[in-house]
């Protein structure tokens, strides 16, 4: 809004408006197509739409004639007048819904709720907007109302923080801290999980430092959720444990779609880093893994090719380093953020994560964690733990938790056989 205020003051742009109009309306559908869930906003991202508008609004009088015709529209003349009331009405309508049901807004619900934003903004303008634009206010009924509304909104924002809860209350009474339900593994906290420009991952080691023999993890947040299992399995065993793991970059050599977190080249340099350590160090075992994608299109038999083939390049490039080349395939999904569906009391609507297909690339030794987590269902809550930190991780608790089976998982596959 302030940078639309903004032309006001600065000097009318007299030549090339044709293009500029050209160009804020490219850039508006660009910006509708590339950004996604993942893009960083608000951030510099909001730039693009910004300066979008402000090309199309300074260019007004030269747009396209099928823009200009479109805009002359009964409907899109009222959806600019209504634009306020609709912004302000938008987002409880479409956030509050999601936090207390504790999943995502199906299309129709979303589209029903939009509907409604629709409705509200509409009778906001009639009865509010234009109404308050007619009066002539005394200064002194306007401070005074004023005043009221500041309080009252420094009132409820009170309540609200008042009704604020950092605990998760189950129906049985046992509670959990949600800071620690939320608690991420520690090499997230001490630079070893690399993040988006980084290729490199530093000299991280867990475990028994003086171990003799060394396991690698690798591959994205979904290694680098294990690293509590292994960090106890290594002090017990006397391994040493080395983290390579980088977010949104897995172990199966795939290409995927471009996000905030995932750029293809940096990707590739940590991969070739991280391969050329563990070809170097001859571990004792590397354990593999990575978020299986899940939306369209990564649902279709090609997709399923598409991650083997990943998988495949995977072992050919870790194949003669190590007697064990261990792939552990992902941990079910969560269809709504578990610590969020707790607190807000939605008890068993807070289970039903999706399980992932045991199937690994031939080469690769499988161990498959979902018989630890599931039975008929997968629970959120398993062993009387919170199992997933969010919507797609394991908590720090249950990862530890099933250190003891992925110790038993390594130890049927004789891989402690070598060892004092």
């Amino acid at each position: 809004m302030a940078a639309g205020a903004l032309l006001l003051f600065l000097p009318e742009i007299r030549k090339r408006r044709a293009l500029l109009a050209l160009l804020g309306l490219s850039a508006i559908a660009v910006g509708s197509v590339v950004f996604n869930e993942t893009t960083a906003f608000p951030g510099t991202a909001a730039l693009l739409p910004v300066l979008a508008t402000m090309a199309l609004i300074a260019s007004r009088d030269h747009w396209p004639p099928f823009l200009a015709s479109l805009s002359q529209t009964r409907l899109v003349q009222w959806l600019g007048a209504v634009s306020y009331p609709l912004y302000l009405w938008h987002w409880p309508l479409l956030v509050i819904p999601a936090i207390y049901m504790g999943r995502d807004l199906e299309l129709f619900e979303t589209c029903l709720l939009l509907l409604l934003t629709a409705l509200l903004a509409g009778i906001t303008h009639r009865f509010v907007e234009e109404p308050l634009r007619d009066i002539s206010w005394n200064p002194r009924v306007v401070l005074q109302r004023a005043s009221l509304a500041t309080t009252a909104c420094v009132l409820v924002g009170a309540l609200i923080i008042s009704t604020h809860s950092n605990t998760i209350s189950l129906a049985n009474g046992v509670e959990f801290s949600l800071d620690e339900v939320r608690m991420k593994p520690k090499n997230n906290g001490d630079g070893c999980h690399i993040h988006v420009r980084q290729t490199v991952s530093p000299q991280c080691e867990y475990g028994d430092l003086d171990g003799k023999q060394v396991i690698f993890l690798y591959g994205d947040s979904h290694a680098a959720q294990w690293l509590p299992a292994l960090d106890i399995i290594g002090k017990k065993r006397g391994i040493k444990i080395v983290s390579l793991t980088k977010s949104a970059c897995p172990s199966a050599e795939v290409i995927k779609e471009l996000s905030s977190q995932y750029v293809v080249e940096d990707c590739q340099a940590f991969r070739d880093s991280s391969v050329a350590r563990i070809k170097s160090a001859q571990p004792l075992a590397v354990i593999m893994t990575g978020m299986k994608p899940f939306s369209a299109p990564y649902t279709d038999e090609s997709s399923r090719q598409w991650w083997m083939a990943g998988e495949a390049r995977a072992f050919e490039r870790v194949k003669g380093s190590t007697e064990f080349p261990i792939y552990l395939t992902d941990t079910p999904l969560p269809q709504v953020d578990i610590p969020d569906c707790l607190v807000a009391g939605r008890g068993d609507k807070c289970d039903g994560a999706r399980k992932v297909s045991p199937e690994v690339a031939p080469g690769l030794i499988a161990i498959d964690p979902t018989p630890w987590l599931c039975d008929d269902t997968c629970p959120a809550i398993v062993d009387g733990i919170i199992a997933y930190r969010d919507k797609s991780h394991l908590s720090v608790a249950m990862s530890e938790h099933l250190a003891s089976d992925l110790e038993k998982s390594l130890a049927d596959l004789g891989l402690f056989r070598s060892l004092p």
